[in-house]
């Protein structure tokens, strides 16, 4: 059920966070970078978003090239 309602999200926040880790996922945590990395050097919202194409998620973008069939001859 969507609510809306902020004590309902902290409950689930609460139930969340305060389960077993049942998933690998839940044993990680993010952390702080000790220095924040300069504009020059972070790479541009449209390269990172072009990526993300739908072609570009296609099952066959994701393959390892080794591992694709080539036609036979």
């Amino acid at each position: 059920m969507i609510s809306g309602d902020y004590e309902h999200y902290k409950l689930f926040a609460r139930l969340v966070n305060g389960r077993p880790a049942s998933t690998f996922r839940d044993l990680l945590a993010l952390k702080s970078a000790a220095r924040p990395i300069p504009l020059a050097q972070v790479e541009p919202a449209e390269a990172i978003l072009a990526r993300f194409d739908g072609a570009g998620m296609s099952l066959g973008a994701l393959l390892p090239r080794r591992t694709r069939r080539s036609p036979s001859p």
